[in-house]
């Protein structure tokens, strides 16, 4: 009788998981979004698409293969010039088991605007006259 042991060819999946799925950036700041895998095989990062041109990232060779059980980091940025607020979606595209994983990104081109207007009516926040 012949057995053959076809659990050692079984490689597995990568599995890509992401924890924080919204990221609200100023214009010219920058983040570094955590990519886990979860998966048996390694993670490997195609590329990273965005909703607005007004967002960017930086993929180098280091952190396109992640180990299972390793994670690795994409650096996303905000433009520099943005005049507007912008919601949009970052998406993640590997060789994951799978969807492509997609994050709410948030680029706040008027990150001073709510303390312009508390200042602008709170009694509190009136400056003292000297």
């Amino acid at each position: 009788m012949r057995l053959l042991c076809g659990f050692s060819w079984f490689r597995g999946d990568a599995l890509l998981r992401v924890d924080q799925t919204s990221f609200i950036l100023s214009p010219g700041q920058s983040t570094k979004v955590e990519v886990f895998n979860d998966g048996e095989v390694n993670l490997q990062l195609d590329n990273v698409e965005f909703s607005s041109d007004k967002f960017s990232t930086e993929i180098t060779d280091d952190n396109l293969d992640i180990a299972p059980g390793e994670s690795g980091y994409v650096r996303v940025k905000f433009s520099e010039n943005a005049q507007d607020s912008i919601k949009g979606l970052m998406t993640i595209h590997s060789n994951s088991a799978g969807e492509p994983v997609s994050i709410e990104i948030i680029g706040n081109a008027k990150p001073w605007r709510v303390a312009e207007k508390l200042n602008s009516t709170s009694t509190i926040l009136v400056k003292e006259k000297g």
